[in-house]
């Protein structure tokens, strides 16, 4: 259990275009499944971005 709240976005849209739709995403999981899959598919991120 975290002992610090940090703020991982400015707010929810910048969350979700950061952690569900872009790099974050793939930082959070550290690896590749289907979701980070069709992310890549659809131009969201690129093959470079790990």
């Amino acid at each position: 259990m975290a002992t610090r709240f940090e703020q991982l976005a400015d707010g929810i849209d910048d969350f979700i275009d950061h952690f569900l739709l872009g790099e974050g995403y793939l930082q959070l999981i550290g690896g590749q499944d289907r979701w980070s899959d069709f992310l890549r598919e659809h131009g969201f991120i690129t093959a470079g971005d790990h």
